[in-house]
């Protein structure tokens, strides 16, 4: 399972990423950018090439401050978004009820392009235990679409690719 948008909503980290990054843009190399100017273009490359807004967000904040400047401010981000990682990333109503009945029927496995925090989110939430494989890129080292993290995952398993089933992105 992917845990953005399947296990917790990240609409709100997203968001607060956004409007954190185009803050970040404005005090660093565009003063006078305004919000309404910084999503027109982040949702001109989401839509562009069927990017995640997320991806846009970063693309944007790459053309602005350079990726050192990108780099900086995923620091700061980090610093600033981390310690409030379950207020800003909401269970979906219903999935500890569903997740509990899937692994009483099937081997559960994450994988999912999220932050070292994210574990210790699930921890917290009694979710973590509930998975067979912990594929998060920040601790494998491995991010999604990459043929190899799902390879991965499927070996961890110990299950044949075929006999597999990605939910989520």
């Amino acid at each position: 399972l992917d845990v953005g948008n399947v296990i917790f909503t990240d609409d709100v980290a997203v968001a607060y990423y956004s409007w954190r990054l185009f803050q970040y843009i404005r005090q660093e190399a565009v003063h006078g950018l305004s919000f309404e100017q910084f999503l027109e273009e982040r949702e001109s490359l989401a839509l562009g090439d069927m990017a995640d807004s997320a991806s846009a967000s970063e693309r944007v904040g790459e053309n602005y401050l350079g990726k050192d400047g990108l780099k900086i401010f995923r620091q700061l981000y980090r610093a600033d978004a981390m310690p409030h990682f379950d207020k800003l990333t909401p269970l979906l109503p219903g999935i500890r009820q569903l997740l509990e009945w899937l692994q009483a029927e099937v081997k559960l496995g994450l994988i999912a392009n999220q932050p070292a925090e994210c574990a210790d989110s699930l921890r917290r939430r009694g979710l973590w235990q509930l998975f067979d494989v912990h594929g998060l890129s920040d601790i494998v080292g491995m991010y999604k679409p990459d043929p190899e993290f799902f390879q991965w995952a499927c070996r961890q398993a110990q299950q044949a690719p075929t006999d597999c089933l990605m939910i989520g992105d």
